[in-house]
């Protein structure tokens, strides 16, 4: 199916989830679907009225509340509140998980070394890279295809931490 139909989808879905929302008849699950709709429709604004509003405490709907805040705070470029936002997260997952395996962790720590290094906290990046691939972060596809290395690409640093992926 060509892009064109998928963008008319999401128009037609984020529409229906409009309108139960204003009638107040929309679950908080369809609610956190409607802020990452308007999250890929560009509507930031409203996903940010959405996800600020979001009181709901179940630890499964929060986590996705905290990945769609942090999604939306790198669409936007707000780089230092992601910091803040990533952080939660971290602690958050380590919270829910606690002394067992945390599949949670390994992404969260990689998105913090990510935004370091879109911020030019190149160390601060580096590291948190490396303990990303040490809690098991291993997309070595993604690490290497993704923009926010581009600056660390040729450093001694960058293939140091990469050879034993």
């Amino acid at each position: 199916m060509n892009t064109l139909f998928y963008l008319f989808k999401l128009e037609e879905a984020t529409h229906s989830l409009n309108t139960l929302f204003k009638e107040n008849q929309i679950s908080d699950e369809q609610l956190l679907l409607l802020a990452q709709n308007n999250i890929l429709q560009k509507k930031y604004e409203e996903a940010e009225n959405i996800l600020q509003s979001f009181d709901n405490q179940d630890e499964n709907l929060l986590e996705l509340k905290y990945r769609q805040q942090i999604l939306l705070l790198q669409k936007t470029r707000k780089r230092n509140k992601s910091i803040k936002a990533i952080n939660d997260y971290i602690e958050f997952v380590s919270t829910k998980f606690g002394e067992t395996y945390n599949p949670l962790l390994p992404i969260g720590l990689y998105e913090l070394a990510r935004t370091n290094a879109y911020l030019h906290k190149d160390n601060l990046a580096i590291k948190t890279l490396k303990e990303a691939i040490e809690e098991g972060f291993d997309y070595k596809n993604v690490i290497q295809n993704d923009p926010a290395w581009d600056t660390l690409r040729k450093t001694k640093k960058w293939k140091d931490v990469l050879k034993d992926l």
